[in-house]
């Protein structure tokens, strides 16, 4: 964290760089970021921080003195080389500056300390750290902020997903109803048109003296009654279920469409969080990333 940054400025005598001109607006937005004291701000400017890409700090980093940090380090020529991070959802992570010098080792370790703890510490570490930042927990939580936010994304964008499995299960298991109904009304069509023919072709005596009653794939029961009249029932029944089918598919078409767009933006979505992930590096032995 910038902590560290500060703490490790603060370590004797040393020698300075080539003044590189004045700090950028970005590093005195930076700088007053994690509120420091006069004597903290001082320590950070003095180094000449500057903000580089990620090729920039690899560079610089790997000739630094210390163990190179991707999010900066302290270079050979006494300077703060910080990540200008691409995407403002990883900015808290700029304060993660904990490499530099290995003669600060000391330091280093104190300032990491520092900048990692939110709880209280010994009075004399906390008016050693008041030297340099006014409110040192809250340092603490920029990063810790920043973490959190981004493990709320990914829990958010899992729930989202299970939501739309959910989604997609529930128009599969109605679709596949639908075709059954479907399957159903054109047996009970293809039956209707059978016996509207068997009964067109009786002489009207028969047909006159004829009943019958009929049970629908959907479980409608036609009471017994004149086969004119059954007939004319399952027709009306037969139109409607029609028209109700149509509905209900063209209502699943649309259901498909927009389940379909909204696991398209749930996917770019995660591919941008990945990419988020990506931009914090591989994690070290211990799982932490950066």
């Amino acid at each position: 964290m910038i902590a560290v940054a500060l703490t490790a400025a603060g370590c004797g005598a040393v020698l300075e760089p080539v003044d590189p001109g004045p700090p950028s607006a970005e590093v005195l937005a930076l700088a007053e970021e994690m509120a420091p004291t006069d004597a903290g701000r001082e320590a950070f400017l003095d180094r000449h921080p500057r903000l580089a890409s990620h090729e920039e700090v690899d560079r610089a980093c790997l000739g630094a003195p210390g163990e190179p940090g991707r999010w900066g380090c302290t270079t050979g020529a006494r300077q703060f080389v910080l990540y200008d991070v691409p995407d403002d959802r990883l900015h808290g992570y700029l304060d993660d500056v904990t490499h530099g010098d290995a003669r600060t080792a000391g330091w280093q370790a104190f300032a990491v300390l520092g900048s990692s703890l939110p709880g209280a510490l010994s009075p004399a570490l906390e008016a050693r750290y008041a030297q340099f930042l006014t409110d040192r927990v809250a340092t603490v939580g920029i990063e810790r902020a920043t973490a959190d936010a981004q493990e709320t994304l990914s829990i958010d964008l899992a729930a989202r997903y299970a939501a739309q499995a959910t989604t997609e299960q529930a128009d599969a298991t109605a679709r596949a109803v639908l075709e059954l109904d479907a399957a159903g009304l054109a047996a009970t069509r293809a039956s209707y048109n059978a016996s509207v023919e068997q009964y067109n072709a009786a002489a009207p005596e028969l047909r006159a003296r004829w009943t019958s009653s009929w049970t629908l794939w959907d479980g409608t029961v036609v009471e017994t009654q004149q086969t004119s009249d059954t007939l004319a029932a399952v027709r009306d029944h037969l139109e409607l279920a029609a028209q109700d089918q149509q509905a209900r598919r063209a209502a699943l078409d649309a259901a498909d469409a927009a389940a379909s767009a909204s696991r398209a933006e749930l996917d770019a979505e995660a591919a941008d969080l990945e990419a988020l992930w990506a931009l914090l590096g591989p994690p070290d032995e211990s799982g932490r990333v950066g």
